[in-house]
């Protein structure tokens, strides 16, 4: 059984995120309407898995293929939508360096 880190809240959390977004947006910005920073990291002052998770927002599923591959190009893995419905999941290749 693995174990799960949970950690006190680190204000950089937000510059990770802000990164994330600057980096993902230009690979989406055609098919996306915006990038938001979602689950416990991104609420101040909550312990949270040290994990950035973000939400790309589509006006069209019609478009995600062009968002799949726009995350394909910076080595993101589609992973499905993981049992909810709707929502699709990736994961980075590598873990980034901050």
């Amino acid at each position: 059984m693995s174990s799960v880190e949970v950690v006190s809240y680190n204000p950089e959390w937000k510059e990770w995120f802000n990164a994330l977004r600057a980096s993902i947006w230009p690979h989406v910005s055609e098919h996306a309407v915006d990038i938001i920073h979602v689950g416990s990291t991104s609420i101040p002052g909550m312990s949270a898995k040290p994990i950035i998770d973000i939400s790309i927002i589509v006006a069209n599923f019609d478009d995600f293929d062009k968002i799949k591959e726009g995350l394909a190009e910076m080595d993101y893995i589609h992973q499905g939508d993981l049992g909810i419905k709707e929502r699709e999941a990736f994961k980075l290749d590598e873990e980034p360096m901050y």
